[in-house]
């Protein structure tokens, strides 16, 4: 059991792995083992590795490789936050419970 964490600046939660980029997001997501995850979009200079967060909801899309669980949002990215929501409610696994949170 794993939970994701995705950002290039804020620290990462107790017992959550940590990826600043998109391509390392995708590796531990593909491990098969992630039942949470908490997404940032802006990944500053880490963008270089494979985008910002819609990349990666872009990629759960396409894969249909989604954390198990539950899904966050914490971007403080308006618009980044709501285009990724919008893939992630259109194409995941989960009930549009809140703002910024889907689970299942």
């Amino acid at each position: 059991m794993t939970k994701l964490w995705l950002d290039d600046i804020r620290p990462c939660p107790d017992n959550w792995v940590h990826a600043k980029s998109v391509r390392e997001a995708i590796r531990i997501l593909e491990t098969g083992t992630v039942t949470h995850a908490s997404l940032d979009h802006d990944l500053g200079e880490f963008a270089y590795d494979g985008g910002d967060g819609t990349a990666l909801v872009d990629y759960m899309a396409e894969s249909g490789n989604f954390p198990t669980v539950a899904i966050r949002v914490h971007s403080a990215n308006p618009v980044g936050r709501s285009n990724m929501l919008s893939t992630i409610d259109r194409y995941g696994p989960y009930t549009n419970s809140g703002i910024a949170h889907r689970s299942i």
